[in-house]
């Protein structure tokens, strides 16, 4: 088979992977195994990942002697903004929205191009033509649409706010990260970079379970349900799977394509949402959900072009 049409199928499926992960499974850990620790899970779901991979990676420990100062300050903001801030933040969206409404919480963490490109105007002094205020203004416009539709934010219940605004500080957490990624990925390869993604963000939310003064509960919850433990372990290497296939689908696709076969993942958000939850968009919220991706898909192919180096 081609390596292009190769390429495409592999990011369908990391994207389709990615949206039953938000959609339904995150959801099995509340609704079957009534379990509702948010840092025991963001945290199980990384420490899995990291003792395989160190098993078959163990070499890549090697490189703690060869990072530099720069190189640790960077892969602990990538592992604190996209792997602990990010992921406790949608899955705590999740939680609030009652997984009944998945698909309006994913949709605003697509955002994340927004808060990129932000972060890359301060951290990296990029300086960002007309063009890319125009596009983000519409974006905005467009989330707050799908979120509230002509309502004001007042008027829906506390938790649907808070799960809102988890949703968007995942979006810019993720957004942050990819910005300090690339301080990364010009230096080191992608197994080094996900590796070290898993590994700090194992320790940073390590300490907040423990911190939070529930670990050994957690851990004996866990130990004392074989289902529960068995059902985490196959979260861990469905996202772990999910993260090596979209890499592998990234190294063969263009980014035109790639933007495009990435609307799979909010795609199946939303079939789940409206075949399994029972939820459906209202004609205005459908009308929000084209003009935002369509927005994002604009700022990811032409960031090079609405964006300049100082």
């Amino acid at each position: 088979m081609d390596k292009k049409y190769l390429g495409s199928f592999f990011i369908i499926l990391a994207s389709v992977m990615l949206g039953i992960d938000g959609g339904i499974l995150i959801g099995l850990y509340y609704k079957i195994f009534h379990f509702y620790n948010v840092k025991f899970i963001v945290f199980v779901a990384h420490l899995i990942p990291t003792l395989f991979l160190s098993v078959f990676c163990f070499r890549k420990y090697k490189m703690l002697k060869i990072f530099s100062w720069n190189d640790y300050v960077y892969l602990f903001l990538i592992a604190l903004f996209g792997g602990t801030i990010g992921t406790l933040s949608i899955v705590k969206a999740l939680q609030l929205s009652g997984f009944s409404k998945v698909s309006i919480v994913i949709l605003l963490q697509k955002l994340q191009p927004v808060f990129a490109i932000a972060m890359s105007i301060i951290i990296l002094k990029e300086k960002p033509n007309l063009k890319f205020f125009i596009v983000a203004l519409v974006a905005l416009v467009a989330s707050y649409l799908l979120a509230f539709g002509f309502q004001s934010p007042m008027m829906l219940e506390s938790n649907n706010i808070q799960a809102i605004c988890y949703s968007l500080l995942a979006a810019f957490s993720y957004g942050s990260s990819l910005v300090f990624g690339k301080k990364i990925l010009h230096k080191y390869d992608f197994f080094t970079s996900t590796f070290y993604r898993f590994f700090f963000t194992t320790i940073i939310v390590g300490v907040l379970v423990i911190l939070s003064g529930n670990l050994i509960s957690d851990i004996n919850y866990f130990l004392d349900n074989r289902s529960l433990l068995l059902f985490a372990v196959f979260c861990s290497f469905w996202g772990l799977t999910e993260v090596f296939v979209y890499y592998v689908g990234l190294k063969n696709t263009p980014a035109l394509l790639t933007s495009i076969f990435e609307l799979t993942y909010p795609f199946t958000v939303v079939l789940i949402d409206t075949f399994v939850n029972k939820y459906y968009l209202s004609s205005l919220q459908i009308f929000a959900v084209v003009l935002l991706l369509g927005s994002i898909i604009y700022l990811n192919l032409n960031n090079r072009k609405i964006i300049r180096n100082k």
